[in-house]
């Protein structure tokens, strides 16, 4: 017992050490996730973030005892990790979700949106397949040596649990309907928490707004006339012209307007001449 409290209160020191060591500190939910996805995102991060696996009791201990990133706190549950790293938490965020494997369905798993078997011709050769298939539910016929699929069948809906048959087609096809992802609950920076919802940023979506707010911003400062670094040297030549036309149509002279206040005179008196002669 001595030696197990020990072992936990050296973690809870080391732990404690690196976060204080990081400006972020992100809390993550790993229950049901394969190992090996694990390690991918592991793979993915490397370099650029470091994840602790260890209870609950540890992983919160050594957040208290950093000082820091105790609003992450409660976001750290059973069956969690928690990861540090330097980087923006966005592009964290980004990085991690991006790791994804196909997972295949099991009997009684509750299905996340209706899983279709598409219509069309398979590589299964004719035998006991053909039996399962019809069990299911789904209309298939020998065509030309091999099974075929003639429509499209929903073997499972959205919010019910897949039946034992439908597992087993779905895997002799090779249709894995789930996705194993680690799912982040929130990641802190410098006194500021971000949650999942706030870190889900579509990066195309974002990049148009900006571009959109900035040319919506130049176009009303530069019709307003309001002088910045952007808009100045246009805002210059516009009062330029402007002045140049006020100038010309007043025949105000100055050397800007006078070759234009003469050919002004030439054109009308020109107008004159043709109408007299």
């Amino acid at each position: 017992m001595r030696k197990n409290i020990e072992k936990k209160k050296k973690q809870v020191e080391e732990l404690a050490s690196e976060i204080k060591g990081h400006s972020v500190v992100g809390s993550a939910d790993i229950s049901g996730l394969p190992n090996r996805q694990f390690q991918n995102v592991r793979k993915k991060l490397r370099g650029q973030a470091s994840f602790k696996v260890a209870k609950k009791s540890v992983l919160t201990r050594a957040v208290k005892e950093s000082g820091k990133a105790v609003e992450l706190i409660e976001q750290i549950k059973e069956q969690s990790a928690i990861f540090i790293s330097q980087s923006n938490p966005f592009d964290l965020f980004r990085k991690i979700s991006s790791v994804r494997t196909k997972l295949a369905a099991k009997p009684g798993q509750i299905s996340p949106e209706d899983i279709v078997v598409p219509a069309g011709e398979t590589t299964l050769a004719p035998g006991p397949v053909l039996t399962e298939l019809k069990n299911a539910g789904i209309n298939a016929k020998i065509d030309k040596g091999k099974i075929a699929i003639m429509k499209d069948a929903v073997v499972a809906k959205k919010g019910e649990p897949i039946s034992d048959s439908a597992a087993k087609v779905l895997q002799i096809l090779g249709i894995k309907p789930f996705e194993a992802k680690m799912k982040i609950r929130a990641i802190w920076e410098d006194g500021i928490l971000y949650h999942e919802n706030v870190l889900n940023v579509d990066i195309d979506e974002f990049r148009k707004d900006v571009v959109a707010c900035a040319r919506n911003g130049f176009n009303m400062t530069f019709n307003i006339a309001y002088a910045t670094p952007m808009n100045a040297g246009l805002l210059l030549q516009k009062a330029h012209r402007e002045a140049l036309s006020v100038g010309i149509e007043a025949n105000v002279y100055s050397p800007a307007t006078m070759n234009h206040i003469i050919s002004k005179a030439h054109r009308v008196a020109a107008s004159i001449k043709g109408k007299v002669g």
